[in-house]
């Protein structure tokens, strides 16, 4: 018997051991280390993005790619990616949880770089399987876009999020900006040795580059903490949301991203085809050219996006977009500088007017997307943005390719008309879609308390930074006086104390006019989707005007 109860005692000691133990790490410590993890994937994330970004053309015109590839390969990967981001929510159902998502499209998508660079050495004339391969990527990498970036929202505190995306972006695109030169300077070093297929050596280089930085950012993805996730229900289906473009000021928005996006890739196709064929700059000018657009863009940021928060996205939006259609049209004057190096010059003020102007329209159409959509749905509403995008920017290679093939020669290709082209219809664009899009936020006076957050992994030549809404935070109470000091008791200047009166009497004002604002919106959806008639007129609810007036003021005081 004594020997018995000790063999069962024994059997559940080892049972006890065999289990696995309970992580009982603190969720705080999960999450501080997986912040540490998050900067560590998007600098490898960035070194694949400035080796491998710029110089994907440049690889398919070395291949002898003809305009209508340039074309396919510039728009075809961005339109089937960000269809397939439509489903990268619903996934998870397969999936089961968010880390396993990322972890295994980052894997697969770091190996699509391998088969890249063996495709000059074993089959150079095949411009469709590079065109696969590079979509493949795209969509590896979009896809789990969405998804990365609802985990990052979970991760990191609402106070320090700021704090952490803005430390974050200043890394990685510092990496960026010193990959993409780095990348220049080893294609223009083996494209002057004399033996054949040299600088595909070089390309080579680059892409086994690349796919050690997505390797490792795959394995720093796997780290980070998951919090319990559930999955939203799906409210607006796609093509309901396509019926209403034409009924909201977010839908107006949308056409006119999507009408401006269309004229400007009539061009950007074939940016690196002109500046390497056409204007014959070595690989050294062109990478000093596109540096200086990214650096362009990067400092630009800051302070665009300080104008947004004062001013509004709408007037950030309205300035770079007739600033934007002007860049095509000043590079067409190149052609006519005969020496190289006065054209590099010219180039680099260009670029560096163009790296500032996509910077403010990028930033200002990522700030309205955030403003005009509900936390909700903003995932759902921001991925049927991307992919109505990539429509646009389809639509419009595919007609600059075929403005290429049947436009004249202007002094050394036809492609200085398309140039003249893509830059008049985006001006048209603007003029008239730009009055029709709303400010989606009240800016008359800088309240503190609310912002955006948003990760600027690569920046483009062209289309300016690539910038993801991650979600909705809210910022660290600000003195809205700067100037003034602490009120104290009666110590005050009346007059300090008059602008203060004065201030929030004009907050009051501001609140009542976005109330109106509010309910006129909810009239005219009601009247566009004839739900039932309006029985008063807006002006007969001044009562519930008055008290959404209030309610909101009595928040801003309690804050």
């Amino acid at each position: 018997m004594p020997r018995k109860l000790s063999e069962l005692m024994e059997e559940q000691k080892k049972q006890k051991e065999s289990k696995p133990k309970k992580d009982v790490t603190p969720e705080y410590v999960k999450k501080e280390r997986s912040v540490k993890y998050c900067i560590k994937d998007g600098i490898f994330t960035s070194i694949k993005s400035g080796f491998t970004e710029s110089y994907i053309m440049p690889f398919a015109i070395a291949l002898n790619a003809s305009t209508g590839m340039l074309a396919a390969i510039g728009s075809v990967p961005q339109l089937i990616a960000n269809f397939f981001q439509l489903f990268s929510q619903e996934s998870l159902r397969i999936f089961k949880t968010r880390s396993r998502l990322i972890f295994l499209t980052a894997l697969i998508q770091s190996f699509m770089f391998l088969p890249l660079l063996l495709i000059p050495f074993i089959a150079k004339g095949n411009l469709w399987l590079v065109l696969l391969i590079i979509t493949l990527e795209a969509c590896l990498g979009t896809f789990q876009g969405p998804i990365y970036n609802s985990i990052l929202g979970d991760i990191v505190s609402e106070d320090k999020r700021g704090e952490f995306f803005g430390k974050r972006n200043r890394i990685i695109n510092l990496i960026n900006f010193l990959s993409t030169f780095i990348a220049g300077f080893i294609i223009n070093s083996f494209h002057g040795l004399k033996f054949a297929n040299s600088v595909f050596y070089g390309f080579a280089i680059l892409f086994i580059i690349a796919f050690i930085a997505r390797f490792t950012a795959a394995f720093y993805k796997a780290k980070i903490y998951d919090p319990e996730f559930k999955i939203p229900e799906k409210k607006t289906s796609f093509i309901k949301f396509l019926k209403n473009m034409t009924h909201n000021n977010y839908g107006i928005f949308v056409t006119y991203v999507f009408l401006f996006k269309a004229a400007a890739s009539i061009s950007m196709p074939f940016f690196a085809l002109f500046l390497l064929k056409d204007l014959q700059l070595g690989y050294v000018y062109f990478t000093i050219i596109t540096a200086v657009s990214i650096a362009a863009s990067f400092f630009a940021m800051s302070f665009f996006g300080r104008m947004i928060d004062k001013h509004g996205s709408k007037k950030v939006l309205t300035i770079s977009g007739f600033i934007v259609p002007l860049m095509p049209i000043m590079m067409i004057f190149a052609i006519y500088i005969k020496n190289p190096f006065y054209v590099f010059l010219f180039l680099l003020i260009e670029e560096i007017i163009s790296g500032i102007a996509w910077s403010a329209f990028n930033l200002s159409t990522s700030s309205f997307l955030f403003d005009a959509t509900s936390k909700d749905e903003r995932i759902k509403h921001i991925s049927y943005y991307n992919f109505l995008v990539g429509i646009g920017i389809f639509l419009g290679a595919v007609l600059g390719s075929l403005l290429i093939k049947i436009s004249p020669i202007w002094i050394t290709s036809s492609i200085p008309y398309v140039l003249l082209i893509s830059g008049i219809l985006r001006m048209i664009v603007t003029i008239i879609m730009i009055k029709k899009v709303r400010e989606a936020r009240m800016v008359e006076i800088d309240f503190s308390g609310r912002g955006f957050f948003h990760s600027a992994i690569s920046i483009n030549p062209r289309y300016g930074s690539n910038i993801e809404i991650i979600g909705v935070y809210d910022k660290p109470q600000q003195k809205v006086f700067h100037s003034i000091l602490p009120i104290k008791r009666s110590t005050v200047d009346p007059v300090k104390k008059e602008e203060r009166k004065l201030y929030e009497k004009k907050s009051l004002e501001y609140y009542r006019q976005n109330a109106i604002r509010t309910l006129k919106k909810q009239s005219e959806q009601i009247k566009n989707d004839d739900s039932y008639k309006i029985e008063k007129d807006i002006e007969k609810q001044k009562d519930q005007i008055q008290k959404i007036t209030e309610d909101i003021k009595k928040q801003q005081l309690k804050k």
